[in-house]
């Protein structure tokens, strides 16, 4: 039962870069659904 190194940080920071791109492609695409005229 060798579990004292678990790499919970990284799995931490893979989930917080995961979100940040979907609110980001998210807002990308409510501003093109906003204004579909500059487009």
């Amino acid at each position: 039962m060798a579990n004292k190194k678990r790499p919970i940080p990284r799995v931490i920071a893979g989930i917080i870069l995961v979100i940040e791109l979907a609110l980001s492609l998210f807002q990308h695409t409510v501003r093109l659904w906003d204004m579909p005229c500059q487009i």
